[in-house]
């Protein structure tokens, strides 16, 4: 005797996949969507609302899977672009998944601070290059007057990673530009600086990414 094979059904499909969601078992609930897709695809009665409220789950975790990876590169729009996706769809969280929210505001929070450093040491670099470009003019004043903000700006950074050798070198660079001052104002000759020390550690300096290091800003998917 042959046995009729049963249909997929739309709805326990639906359910199996935001069980799994609820479950953290992403791969089997990804796996699943194809199929959920095509019975949407071709069915004569649409469930657009429910269909779309899986699929947007689906689509936070995509996001959160580019942001692992993005947030080792230098981009810092697009970083900021998913970022600004996460935090209004968490605004819009369903409150019987908590469990898989609470996984995606998780990882937003830390890609967040990871983003909030990144941003903070490029204003940290423009700061310097600015300081730079006013010792090579021998504004030796102006150069000095810059420094309130570029503690500012490091002080900011140091929230997220602190890095006891360029805040060395900045007390250093602070103290030559106030010799090389006072140098203009009594012979007129300016002494000689290297500003390329702290643009060097500048360009080095970054969150330790590996586990060991920097667990509790970023773990693996």
């Amino acid at each position: 005797m042959l046995f009729k094979k049963k249909e997929d059904n739309f709805d326990e499909i639906n359910y199996q996949i935001n069980s799994y969601l609820e479950k953290k078992k992403f791969s089997s609930a990804i796996s699943l969507y194809h199929k959920l897709k095509n019975i949407y695809d071709n069915s004569d009665k649409k469930d657009y609302e429910l269909f779309d409220l899986t699929t947007n789950k689906l689509i936070l975790l995509m996001k959160i899977d580019e942001l692992h990876d993005l947030i080792k590169t230098k981009d810092l729009e697009k970083i900021k672009e998913i970022l600004d996706y996460l935090k209004d769809k968490l605004k819009e969280r369903e409150n019987n998944f908590p469990n898989f929210y609470s996984y995606v505001e998780h990882h937003y929070e830390r890609y967040q601070t990871i983003y909030y450093y990144k941003q903070t040491k490029l204003e940290l670099h423009v700061q310097i290059v600015k300081i730079h470009k006013l010792m090579e003019e021998e504004n030796y004043d102006l150069a000095l007057l810059e420094f309130p903000e570029t503690m500012r700006i490091y002080n900011e950074m140091s929230i997220y990673h602190r890095n006891e050798e360029i805040i060395k070198e900045l007390e250093q660079l602070k103290s030559q530009i106030k010799m090389n001052l006072l140098k203009q104002r009594a012979y007129g000759q300016p002494a000689e600086l290297n500003i390329r020390r702290i643009r060097h550690l500048l360009d080095k300096e970054d969150i330790d990414l590996s586990k060991n290091k920097f667990s509790d800003l970023l773990e693996r998917i």
